[in-house]
């Protein structure tokens, strides 16, 4: 964060985005129920006085008074109870709103280098914290504050001495929590922490179940789950415990100093007479307003440092890895991509070495190789998923680097073997929620084959969660009427057909090669001769370097490695 205070009032503006009534009346309804809270120990006073005294009218009038001052404290309480609840409601939903929209800002390049177990973790058990930690926590402060001064301006009009004396022994346990309190901080950065591991494991065993129990590997998954388990809960329980021992202080410190206040009231009232009994039960209730905030403020105050620890830690996390993004809008390709001299590294291990090539609009192409031949680095990098590269993409005549990657989106769509579909209409899944033609709808849903499924469930169909109402080809033929619709310039597709049946896979691989009007750039695994016969030019990879470059007819009269991949697949 580049300055602390400033990030914090950001913080703020976020949390009272159309939420300010909510916040300004549940602090006016905190202060008034602090008064309240005042006035009742007063009452008390009051009435013990007048039981001593046996003030019978004087009994009658404050009865009144209690059982106005007891209406209009329920009416407060209820108002402060609604508008607070509704503010930390609001605020807590606008900041992972905010930080959602932040986290989707990102380029795919940058969120390629993180864990999405990091946001998953800071939007779940971080937002917890915060809400509890830093958003309530307002609340308490204020009402804390205003019972503290107000209960020790009563106090000193009193008795001054006896004031000065309780404040002293309150004060005593304060520097040992507060020494606590920093370990507190970086205990819950821990928590944090050790969340994140956990969910990862999680999400890692979860995404991997169909290999674990086909190979019988339960057991060591159950030993993996222990392990993230026993860590996350070890430091949750150091947490747990430097809290009680806060807490376990704070109450011994309520006790010794109430006791204390009690006896030495006592005292003064039965050696000096310049007390009352009622005035001495006063000065014992309101000590609990004196030690509540002395007691509870370096807990509060550990706890809202380790809150905001953890909205930095998300602000850093969004920071990290953002590019910049000054550069050329580009609207669309008008004739060709050209690599040269292009070499790509994962960490020390390179995977593409000085590559050379010019991919030219409207024409097909098919990336074959073994795997780990650098084909899926290839097309991530032609969408600048990477920019860590050497050497240079050129698109017409701009240097990838110089083009603005949100335009890049604009003119190319890549089709994943894994597609996204929203829980949603089968209609906003192909127009991804753009206003389009429905004409222009219906032509593209018959050049993709997807007029079985709209004529039988229609395009208010709703998909299901990540389309698991629809079938893999319906998945893969959505996504490519996207791009239709999209009118993308460059088509990517990335071993998308690799778990659909031959049949389905050829099918999809044709409809994309016969898009008109569009450079198209396809990788498979599944050298099948109808679908590699439509590519103007089949690029044959191996250990990150292009071997062979040709038609299916020259690349099967060379007889090289294409050829004998091509014999091993028939």
């Amino acid at each position: 964060m580049k300055d602390k205070t400033i990030s914090l009032k950001h913080y703020w503006r976020i949390f009272l985005q159309k939420n300010k009534l909510c916040f300004v009346t549940a602090v006016i309804g905190i202060m008034l129920i602090s008064i309240f809270d005042l006035i009742f120990s007063l009452v008390m006073q009051a009435i013990i006085d007048i039981v001593s005294e046996g003030n019978i009218s004087g009994m009658v009038s404050i009865i009144k008074f209690s059982i106005v001052m007891a209406v209009a404290y329920l009416l407060v309480y209820y108002i402060y109870s609604y508008t607070k609840t509704e503010f930390i409601r609001k605020a807590t939903m606008n900041y992972k709103q905010v930080a959602f929209e932040k986290i989707t800002k990102k380029t795919i390049s940058s969120f390629n280098n993180e864990s999405t177990s990091t946001y998953i973790s800071a939007l779940t058990n971080d937002i917890s914290v915060i809400e509890t930690n830093y958003i309530k926590s307002i609340f308490t402060y204020i009402n804390l504050l205003f019972v503290f001064f107000g209960a020790l301006g009563v106090m000193l009009f009193y008795h001054v001495g006896l004031t000065l004396i309780l404040l002293v022994v309150a004060t005593v346990p304060i520097i040992l929590s507060f020494l606590l309190g920093n370990r507190l901080v970086e205990t819950e950065k821990k928590v944090s922490d050790a969340n994140t591991n956990f969910i990862t494991s999680i999400q890692s065993l979860l995404n991997g179940f169909i290999q674990i129990k086909s190979f019988h590997a339960e057991h060591q998954a159950e030993k993996i789950f222990y392990k993230q388990n026993k860590e996350l809960e070890s430091v949750r329980k150091s947490r747990n415990q430097l809290t009680q021992l806060m807490n376990m202080l704070g109450a011994f410190n309520a006790i010794s100093t109430q006791i204390g206040v009690f006896l030495l009231g006592g005292y003064i009232s039965i050696t000096q007479g310049v007390i009352s009994v009622g005035t001495v039960l006063l000065f014992l209730q309101l000590t609990n307003f004196i030690i509540d905030p002395i007691q509870n403020f370096p807990l509060l105050v550990s706890n809202k440092r380790s809150a905001k620890a953890l909205l930095r830690k998300l602000e850093k996390n969004i920071e990290e890895n953002i590019e910049d993004e000054s550069g050329a809008i580009k609207k669309k390709l008008t004739d060709h991509i050209i690599v040269q001299d292009l070499s790509f590294a994962y960490g020390e291990k390179t995977v593409l070495h000085n590559l050379n090539y010019q991919f030219d609009m409207n024409k097909a192409y098919a990336i074959v190789g073994a795997s780990g031949s650098g084909k899926s680095t290839l097309l991530m990098l032609l969408q600048k998923g990477y920019s860590n590269y050497s050497g240079s993409i050129t698109y017409d005549t701009d240097e990838l680097h110089q083009i603005k990657t949100e335009s890049i989106y604009d003119f190319i769509s890549s089709i994943q073997q894994d597609v996204f579909i929203f829980d949603d209409t089968l209609e906003n899944n192909i127009t991804m929620f753009q206003k389009v033609d429905p004409a222009i709808i219906k032509k593209v849903i018959s050049e993709v084959n997807l007029d079985t499924l709209v004529q039988e469930k229609g395009l208010s169909f709703y998909c299901g969660e990540n389309g698991c109402l629809l079938s893999g080809g319906e998945k893969q033929r959505i996504a490519i009427a996207r791009a239709l619709i999209k009118e993308a310039s460059i088509i990517l597709m990335d071993e998308a057909t690799s778990n659909l049946d031959a049949l389905n896979s050829v099918g999809i691989m044709n409809t994309v090669l016969d898009i008109k009007n569009s450079l198209r750039i396809i990788v498979t695994h599944r050298l099948e001769k109808t679908v590699l016969e439509k590519c103007d030019e089949i690029i044959v990879m191996s250990e990150g370097s292009i071997v062979e470059v040709g038609d299916f007819q020259t690349l099967i009269s060379n007889r090289q490695l294409f050829y004998d991949m091509y014999q091993c697949n028939v």
